[in-house]
């Protein structure tokens, strides 16, 4: 029961498993130890913003890439880094606000090196800040509140005066990350002093229905992974799909209808009817098949169900790292950011358009 807890803690933090290093003996190696290298000059949790000349009405993509917060348009043109965080920091799972002139997102700030005491003490950690698209400027939403806490994939209430958002702890034997604790969370926007609310623990990946009356999340069972529906105060929760049907369930996301739910998993233990069944890699073009050669972790596509449980069917099988949707706002695509590259898929074609062969893990958002 060790190593899904642990590969989810280090995928909560973008990156995917593979890209982590092995803990021993309380040193760090592998790629992450650049960011204890860099010192506590750079360790600010201060991300600079590019001002914005692109306006609020034309819908765009925000995603994860390269540790930045980028904007684009649909077909990937005009593409603008929006937060750039100092070296060895990460921005991710950007989340347009209802009235598009916000992005919540998590930042996970550079990692200093520690020497003794508390192990948690060099672990990341992951706050939630909202950046002005107008200005540029970045404020803090919610700061973690114990060492090697994670803060992440916030999800705008329809009224624009709540986030919710995941929280993980890790719980360590030694310095080995051996399990996670993990809930969905909701932040007053309007009223920062007004704490923390646990909604639900033991979920994950939460996600609001575009009347607010609803929220989706991932809930880890005995047997895998279960998508459930619940009222948005966390009551009522019901089983959409289990892991008789896939597995390894993921970021659940609702149609702009709030009919269905869009979501990743890996291969399904039982066959599930490909209704737009797309091409490989291959043939997408030489610069996505070498994007494929980067990619790490377990290979997923999207799929959708209705909230009732309903006509569950797989959209893509492009295998990819980590891929997470979201539907476009006439509802008519969906937006898909993974480790080797972003797409959009128009629903219920084989049209898998890549835009960006970048990649990157977390959230993606369209609006």
């Amino acid at each position: 029961m060790t190593a899904p807890y642990a590969d989810d803690y280090r995928q909560a933090q973008g990156r995917a498993s593979s890209d982590w290093p092995t803990l021993v003996g309380g040193r760090r190696r592998g790629r992450r130890a650049v960011g204890a290298a860099i010192g506590a000059a750079v360790a600010s949790c201060t991300v600079p913003a590019f001002p914005w000349a692109g306006g609020t009405g034309t819908a765009r993509l925000a995603y994860g890439s390269g540790g930045a917060i980028v904007v684009a348009l649909p077909d990937g043109s005009d593409r603008r880094v929006r937060v750039q965080p100092p070296p060895g920091g990460i921005a991710r799972d950007p989340a347009w606000s209802p009235d598009g002139k916000r992005i919540a997102y998590a930042y996970t700030p550079p990692i200093v090196a520690s020497r003794g005491g508390d192990p948690l003490a060099s672990f990341p950690v992951t706050d939630l800040h909202i950046l002005d698209v107008e200005t540029g400027a970045t404020t803090l939403l919610r700061a973690h509140e114990r060492p090697g806490e994670t803060l992440e994939r916030p999800a705008w209430s329809p009224d624009g005066r709540a986030v919710f958002a995941n929280a993980i702890m890790p719980v360590l034997e030694g310095t080995i990350v051996r399990t996670v604790i993990e809930s969905v969370v909701r932040v007053a926007v309007t009223d920062p002093g007004a704490g923390m609310v646990v909604i639900a623990s033991g979920v994950q990946d939460v996600a609001v229905s575009p009347d607010g009356r609803t929220l989706a999340w991932v809930r880890r069972g005995t047997d895998g992974r279960v998508v459930e529906v619940v009222s948005a105060d966390g009551t009522g929760p019901r089983g959409v799909v289990g892991p008789e049907a896939v597995d390894g369930a993921a970021w659940p996301r609702f149609s702009r209808d709030g009919r269905r739910l869009s979501f990743s998993a890996a291969s399904p233990f039982t066959p599930v009817p490909t209704v737009t069944p797309l091409p490989r890699r291959a043939s997408l073009g030489a610069g996505v098949a070498v994007a494929a050669g980067v990619r790490h972790g377990v290979p997923m596509d999207v799929f959708s169900v209705g909230i009732d449980g309903a006509g569950l069917a797989r959209l893509t099988t492009v295998g990819e790292d980590s891929p997470q949707a979201a539907w476009s706002p006439d509802g008519l695509r969906l937006a898909i950011v993974s480790g080797g590259g972003t797409y959009v898929l128009r629903v219920g074609t084989t049209d898998l358009q890549p835009i960006d062969l970048a990649g990157g893990h977390g959230a993606i958002d369209w609006r």
